[in-house]
């Protein structure tokens, strides 16, 4: 400030600081090579600073969807968004006069892409980073079988064993069914549960994913059968709208016309060997003198023991 030809005047001086914007904390990120890794989420407090490009890295694992938004001041700044594929070849781009700008592309194969954030007129400006992502579950279809109940029974009685179907898969199950091969000296008598019985086999109902249907027979002992064990073979078939899958797996039952006589639950009766027997079969999920035990039974046999 000067007087021209010695002029003078007072005046008044103003003086406004202000320092230039910060690159934010995913610098250096200016270039598809060396793009910042993101996943779904939102990340805030970014930062364009003048023709200083930001690029990011999303990863598919599997075929699916891509979503991408800016949200930003365009009074402050006019940013622009694009979305490139794998090999850099441009997929969609958004350019407006709005504080948001928003990409997307759906059913891409699995790979990396990158989203790109520059300034089209060069001017600088905070920014929030929007992602989201959306893969095509590859479809696993898979049936598990197990099966609980009697594991003994005497000649001429009955063993009462129930077989669990469960949807252990991501597709829903809706037909199928359990089959039976049943050895002499065993038949079946009842059949009851979760769906509808046939001469050969019982038709489960339809099985949401992680859900289980149960199947319970109800197994006869010929009157003149000889102790030995039985392995009753349980076949499964199942069907989703595009695929089939089996599983199957072996029963055993022993047939014994050595039974014991029950559980030791009157005061004083049990031994030490008892208690200990009866805590192995719960745990073990095997009969003792017989009897499948429960956990009540354990209680019993150990009230048992202490009051002797």
């Amino acid at each position: 400030m000067y007087g021209y030809n010695g002029a003078w005047a007072p005046y008044d001086l103003n003086v406004t600081l202000s320092t230039a914007p910060s690159d934010d904390r995913y610098e250096p990120n200016d270039a598809r090579e060396n793009a910042t890794p993101v996943s779904e989420g939102t990340y805030s407090d970014l930062q364009i600073v003048g023709h200083d490009d930001d690029y990011f890295a999303i990863t598919l694992d599997e075929s699916g969807s891509i979503d991408a938004s800016v949200d930003f001041a365009h009074s402050e700044s006019d940013l622009d968004l694009r979305l490139y594929g794998p090999d850099g070849e441009l997929l969609d781009e958004s350019y407006s006069i709005t504080d948001e700008e928003s990409v997307s592309v759906a059913g891409v194969e699995s790979g990396t892409y990158y989203a790109r954030v520059y300034s089209y007129n060069g001017e600088s400006a905070p920014y929030d980073l929007t992602i989201s992502t959306e893969t095509n579950q590859s479809p696993v279809t898979a049936v598990a079988l197990e099966s609980s109940g009697d594991s003994i029974v005497a000649p001429g009685e009955k063993a009462t064993v129930t077989i669990t179907a469960t949807n252990s898969g991501n597709q829903a199950i809706s037909s199928g069914g359990l089959q039976l091969t049943v050895p002499e000296p065993l038949t079946v008598s009842e059949v009851s549960g979760d769906g509808s019985n046939r001469p050969d086999r019982f038709f489960v109902q339809p099985i949401e994913p992680g859900d289980s249907v149960s199947t319970t027979y109800v197994f006869s002992a010929d009157a003149n059968a000889s102790s030995q064990t039985v392995s009753v073979d349980v076949s499964g078939q199942f069907r989703t709208s595009d695929a089939r899958v089996s599983n199957s797996l072996s029963v055993q039952i022993d047939i014994s016309d050595e039974l014991g006589e029950g559980l030791p639950t009157q005061p004083g009766e049990p031994t030490f060997l008892d208690v200990l027997g009866v805590i192995e079969a719960y745990n073990t999920n095997t009969a003792f003198n017989g009897v499948d035990v429960g956990f009540q039974d354990v209680l019993d046999i150990i009230e048992a023991y202490n009051l002797g």
